[in-house]
């Protein structure tokens, strides 16, 4: 299923279209992945989960390694489902967590530090399967419209 916000979102525009569909999904990749997550667990505690969204644990250490480029997070579950299952998890992944990231353009815009734990690249599964830079001229040429 395919769902649209027809003009620019914000995240409780976002937030509305995620808690529509049946399965949350595990990843969700947004121009403000902190404001999406606040927001969203606000609504509905726990929505992102765990570390509220952040692929680690925000410690001054995971921080600094992430910085530096130290740090990798595994998701297995994006090439083969969990067996068993997680209790509640996605029925394609079989994970029950779920993680707000920034897309590559905007992520350098937070001067929050913890901030650095929601960037794509340290999930080596979701290795150049994201474009964000297509995402962006498709929207940019919506608005000649």
């Amino acid at each position: 299923a395919v769902k649209f916000n027809l003009r620019a979102e914000s995240p409780r525009d976002f937030v509305d279209l995620l808690l529509s569909w049946k399965h949350f999904p595990n990843i969700s990749v947004y121009d403000y992945a902190r404001g999406l997550a606040l927001h969203a667990n606000g609504r509905q505690p726990g929505v992102f989960d765990p570390f509220q969204g952040r692929l680690l644990d925000p410690t001054p250490e995971n921080i600094k390694q992430a910085s530096e480029g130290k740090v990798h997070v595994n998701m297995p579950w994006l090439k083969l489902p969990n067996m068993p299952a997680d209790k509640d998890g996605h029925p394609l992944t079989g994970s029950s967590q779920h993680f707000a990231l920034n897309d590559v353009f905007h992520q350098g815009n937070s001067k929050d530090p913890r901030e650095v734990l929601r960037r794509l690249e340290l999930v080596p599964e979701l290795t150049g399967l994201i474009n964000s830079q297509c995402v962006e001229q498709l929207f940019s040429g919506m608005r000649t419209f």
